[in-house]
C-alpha cells in the first residue's frame, strides 16, 4: 500500500510496521534463547548418559 497515502500517513504505516517487526524480533529472540538453553542441557544429559553406559 505504499504510495497510496500522503507523506504523514505513509510515515505512520512504516512506523507501525517497524514496531510490529520489533515485537516479533523480541519474541523470537526470547524463544531462541530458551531453546538454546534447552539444547545445551539436553546435550549435557546425553553425554552423561553415554558416560554412564560406557562405565
Amino acid at each position: 500500500s505504499l504510495g497510496r497515502a500522503d507523506r504523514n500517513e505513509e510515515h505512520k504505516h512504516l512506523e507501525l510496521g517497524q514496531k510490529h517487526l520489533m515485537t516479533l524480533y523480541e519474541k523470537t529472540r526470547s524463544q531462541a534463547d530458551l531453546k538454546a538453553k534447552m539444547w545445551s542441557y539436553l546435550g549435557f544429559l546425553a553425554g552423561l548418559a553415554i558416560a554412564i553406559v560406557i562405565m
